[in-house]
């Protein structure tokens, strides 16, 4: 049996048609925590749902009156209001780089948590544009469209983790940009593979989020099964993402920290 996480049916949506004879048991819901803390203002939400299977793929059960606590290690801690069924907010509480975040749930007398070290912030130094030399051949506009590069410096003896967040006009551009710094200790780095159908007069965002390695390899495995999910390298049953929330909990807690700059094609 497998679970099938919220998250993943938003980002896996593909066409493909197969006729696969497995024997399913229908899986209890696991608990699917979410929820980010970083260095920009407020409000900082956290979304609690469960997980269905096979036989239940459409149905997500929010999870209400549960309790929602952030905390750092100076002391400050807010419970969290929540805002709709399974969304939760944080009003008071802020991200501040090199503190340590702890999330704690209960639900119905169950106990989850996770904790996460906001890292230190990376600038990014500039970001440029580069017309394609070739065309988009599932885009109906022909004119040329351009790849970005974020250029930023990696710090010296820390091991570092990104993730790259681009928009084109307000619109994410659903791609995942990961970045270890494993090779590049100290360095001046050029990431220069962003594209999502950018064309001259469009203005970029760029967020470059620095996260701690467990969040990394939770992105990093929602990654690869999104590239499985696409008829990729693998062909076997997706696993869920690793997970930094203890207790059998699925999804990720983290503490993140962001610089931004934008650029409009010219």
């Amino acid at each position: 049996m497998r679970f099938i996480m919220p998250i993943l049916m938003i980002l896996i949506f593909y066409s493909c048609e197969k006729v696969i004879d497995v024997d399913l048991n229908s899986a209890s819901p696991k608990v699917v925590i979410e929820g980010i803390i970083n260095n920009k203002p407020g409000p900082y939400k956290v979304s609690l749902t469960k997980t269905t299977d096979y036989f239940n793929p459409q149905d997500f059960p929010l999870i209400s009156g549960a309790e929602v606590i952030i905390s750092d290690n100076l002391g400050n801690t807010e419970i969290l209001s929540e805002k709709s069924a399974g969304n939760y907010e944080a009003s008071a509480i802020e991200g501040i780089p090199g503190r340590t975040y702890t999330l704690q749930v209960t639900i119905e007398g169950e106990a989850f948590s996770s904790t996460s070290e906001m890292p230190n912030t990376t600038l990014i130094d500039s970001i440029t544009s580069t017309e394609m030399p070739f065309m988009n051949p599932h885009s109906e506009n022909t004119n040329p469209q351009y790849r970005i590069t974020c250029y930023f410096k990696d710090s010296v003896g820390v091991n570092e983790f990104f993730r790259i967040i681009a928009y084109k006009n307000k619109e994410k551009i659903p791609s995942f940009y990961l970045l270890d710094d494993k090779i590049t200790d100290g360095n001046q780095l050029g990431y220069g593979g962003i594209f999502g159908n950018i064309y001259l007069g469009d203005t970029v965002d760029i967020e470059l989020v620095k996260i701690d390695q467990k969040v990394y390899e939770f992105y990093n495995t929602l990654a690869n099964i999104i590239v499985s999910g696409d008829g990729g390298r693998d062909v076997g049953t997706p696993a869920n993402p690793n997970t930094n929330i203890s207790n059998g909990a699925l999804g990720y807690f983290g503490a993140l920290a962001i610089d931004k700059k934008t650029l409009i094609i010219e």
